[in-house]
């Protein structure tokens, strides 16, 4: 099945889903953090979206 699957290239679309089932744990956890960790997180987080987004060209 993974065969399939790899050399349709299907895959690549569905890597976002694999992480689905976490994301509420990850709000949970962000939330028992300190209110200056959040947001010193929220700041790298954002820039890291800006730096990758700019210099990375993807063919979605």
């Amino acid at each position: 099945m993974c065969i399939p699957a790899a050399l349709s290239q299907m895959s690549r679309a569905e890597v976002e889903r694999i992480w689905l089932p976490f994301v509420p744990w990850m709000l949970l956890a962000t939330g028992l953090l300190p209110e200056r960790w959040r947001r010193l997180g929220l700041i790298v987080q954002v820039s890291f979206a800006i730096v990758v987004r700019t210099l990375l060209d993807t063919r979605w």
